[in-house]
């Protein structure tokens, strides 16, 4: 801003004896306590309206645009209010987000062992798993696919032009988590060594997400290497 060159702000002179003596007291304005209390309300009625306005297209369960419905913290609450479960995340998501476009094309519960324990030695029960049921699962080899499908729901999200994705799709940092996992797994993917001695396990536990707008991704991602 220039300063100088704005006509609001001009060099004020020293005041001359003539100005300080032909001073006249200003005569103040009294107030009775009625009005104070009036105006004291009024300027809180106006901030909290502020506030609201504000806050309003992101606020959880607000009857707004990005309003969705909340899963609950159980397979059977979630399944009850139309929340969509995708077997590849392993989350719950409310239908306000939830769009089937990229679930087909992975299947992780036929083609790989799934356990109970972290010995891999009790087998799980493949229907809970494929039904939204199951709470915790350990198996080799899930963590990077299940990045990719993460990163493929993103973009087809985008595509689509969908206004909201389940929570764990629009978290920046799970998707830089996920990017920097891919890339180590691929690298390692040249040492033999490596791969034949690759006994990583995953452990998969079941999620119920929020829906996140994408537009917060755009405005405000928090993106930190």
């Amino acid at each position: 801003m220039d300063v100088d060159g704005d006509s609001r702000y001009k060099d004020i002179d020293s005041q001359s004896t003539s100005d300080i003596t032909d001073f006249q007291p200003i005569k103040r304005r009294s107030y009775s306590l009625p009005s104070i209390l009036l105006g004291c309300i009024a300027s809180f009625v106006l901030a909290g309206f502020l506030i609201t306005v504000v806050r309003w297209p992101w606020s959880k369960g607000d009857s707004g645009y990005y309003a969705y419905t909340d899963c609950g913290k159980t397979p059977e609450e979630a399944r009850s209010r139309g929340c969509s479960y995708y077997p590849m995340g392993r989350f719950w998501a409310p239908p306000e987000c939830s769009f089937p476009e990229g679930n087909d094309n992975y299947h992780p519960f036929r083609d790989r062992e799934w356990f109970v324990d972290t010995n891999l030695t009790i087998p799980a029960d493949i229907s809970r798993l494929e039904s939204g049921d199951a709470r915790r699962a350990f198996t080799h080899y899930w963590h990077d696919e299940h990045c990719t499908f993460v990163l493929q729901k993103l973009a087809l999200a985008v595509a689509l032009k969908k206004t909201m994705v389940p929570g764990l799709v629009g978290s920046i940092h799970h998707v830089n988590h996920c990017a920097m996992t891919i890339t180590k797994t691929i690298k390692n993917a040249y040492n033999e060594t490596f791969l034949a001695n690759d006994m990583s396990i995953t452990e998969s536990t079941l999620g119920f997400m929020p829906c996140v707008p994408l537009k917060s991704l755009m405005d405000n991602p928090g993106y930190e290497n």
